[in-house]
């Protein structure tokens, strides 16, 4: 049996997905499962197994039996409480109020410490991507009351900017109790490629083309440059849900584009890199709303259009500019204004030598900022704040992580695939024919000395009597569903 500390990461983003949030977990728990026991709960997909290993962690999916919000969110809550009734962890690491409310219900029944991974926020999220959840007050404003609730009473609160830290400020979050976790890149997928030569000239956009993410402002400027005599071509790669799908038939038959855009559909991150090789140039546009600002998504996506070593143009952002680093390595436009940001992209496909010195720099700085292994050390450092550094650390798999080596040569060494039953407390069944990743040398030992890297200052102080405005309870009751009240009775 392993002596390492236990760890529950949960997240109501499935994983793995064609999506930045599924990128982001996976690569935080390549760098946790060398260290740590690391369970992960994340809702079940329909091309998911219910449970299984994945880079060391032992991975358990919620089924869905229904497709709206609200009966998602509880039936993953319930699901979040079993599996804390049926284990004890030394942390629990959350990504959202419906994995994080059961977590605090139950703060008084353990001695678990919170972490809130606010890399986004459900409650921004919702209002730019579901307005169509905006007429269902009663769940809107449990939601955000909750969410505020959870941010305000975790010990830690992870942030991927600094951008994105003030804003947690504003909601009442401590400065010193964010800390900051960067978009984690594995950089050795992108490979220094030059851009293809001569026309088209390729402009990749990764998102799901919602209204929110600037969609009908880079429509608008691809036909501008069209009309201007650039042989333009966009690439539009993302998942779409249905009413999306019809916008994007009408705003490219509206724009005559049908010829010049490549709809992708979501695309696994394994193919990012090779998409990327073939571009000349990268956009993150975003809408003129003012909530996209402090929203945090679209992180991932930058990162690695840097770590592919192509220029970006992006909406002039806190966020994208805080990214970026430097002018040098990017141009910016007014949000919503094509006509800006179609200039900003003919500059760029008359200058190539410019488009190679953006593509350097941005390169530069996916290395000195996105790099993962520096994104797990930011992560370590997080938890070391809440945890005896003494006896969590693996000493070999740490020093090969200080050392640059990443974590993928502590757990990739050597897999045994072993058929072997796991319970999945969340699901209230037994699970078989599941493979084990097994690191070579057996078990990871727990040293006793001192961990090599100590927190960066004291520790922040307990948070067990910090509460929301509205006092919510602290110990599990029964059918305390936050979700219920909204919901029919044969929800869930």
């Amino acid at each position: 049996m392993s002596e390492l500390r236990r760890i529950l990461l949960a997240s109501f983003d499935p994983v793995p997905d064609a999506t930045g949030a599924s990128a982001r977990l996976t690569e935080l728990l390549r760098g946790l499962t060398p260290v740590f026991d690391v369970d992960a709960l994340t809702p079940k997909g329909e091309m998911h197994s219910h449970i299984e290993r994945y880079y060391g962690a032992r991975l358990m999916r919620v089924p869905m039996l229904k497709r709206d919000l609200p009966s998602r969110a509880l039936t993953f809550e319930r699901a979040m409480k079993r599996q804390l009734e049926s284990n004890e962890y030394d942390l629990v690491h959350v990504t959202d109020p419906f994995g994080g409310y059961p977590t605090r219900q139950r703060r008084g029944l353990s001695s678990h410490r919170i972490v809130y991974d606010a890399h986004s926020l459900q409650s921004l999220w919702i209002r730019l991507a579901r307005p169509d959840l905006l007429s269902e007050l009663r769940f809107i404003t449990r939601l955000r009351r909750l969410e505020r609730h959870c941010l305000l009473s975790a010990d830690l609160v992870l942030a991927s900017s600094e951008a994105f830290r003030g804003h947690l400020q504003l909601l009442g979050v401590p400065a010193d109790r964010v800390r900051i976790v960067p978009p984690p890149i594995d950089l050795s997928r992108f490979r220094e490629a030059p851009p293809p030569p001569g026309a088209p000239f390729r402009i990749t956009h990764l998102g799901g083309a919602a209204a929110w993410e600037g969609t009908e402002t880079l429509l608008d400027a691809l036909r501008v440059l069209l009309d201007q005599g650039v042989p333009a071509r966009l690439s539009l790669a993302g998942e779409r849900d249905a009413a999306t799908r019809r916008f994007l038939r009408q705003a490219l038959a509206a724009r005559r584009l049908g010829d010049a855009v490549d709809l992708l559909g979501p695309l696994p991150h394994e193919q990012v890199p090779d998409l990327l090789e073939h571009t000349h140039v990268c956009v993150a546009p975003l809408s003129a709303s003012p909530l996209v600002g402090p929203i945090g998504v679209g992180s991932m996506k930058v990162a690695e259009y840097l770590a592919a070593g192509r220029p970006v143009v992006a909406a002039d952002t806190a966020l994208h500019r805080e990214l970026v680093g430097s002018s040098e390595a990017a141009g910016f436009f007014r949000a919503g204004d094509a006509p800006d940001l179609a200039q900003r992209l003919a500059q760029l496909w008359k200058d190539e030598r410019r488009r190679m010195e953006m593509g350097d720099r941005a390169r530069d700085r996916a290395r000195t900022a996105f790099d993962a292994a520096l994104s797990r050390r930011a992560l370590l450092r997080a938890y070391y704040d809440l945890l005896d550094p003494s006896i969590i650390v693996n000493a070999t798999a740490y020093a090969a992580e200080r050392s640059g080596a990443g974590s993928d040569s502590a757990t990739q060494a050597a897999t045994v695939q072993t058929p072997e039953p796991v319970t999945n407390p969340a699901l209230g069944e037994a699970t078989t024919n599941v493979s084990r990743v097994v690191p070579r040398g057996g078990p990871l030992p727990t040293p006793t000395s001192p961990a090599p890297m100590a927190p960066a200052g004291k520790p922040p102080p307990p948070t067990a009597d910090l509460t929301a405005p509205e006092a919510l309870p602290d110990a599990v009751q029964e059918d305390a569903d936050w979700f219920s009240g909204h919901l029919p009775d044969d929800a869930g």
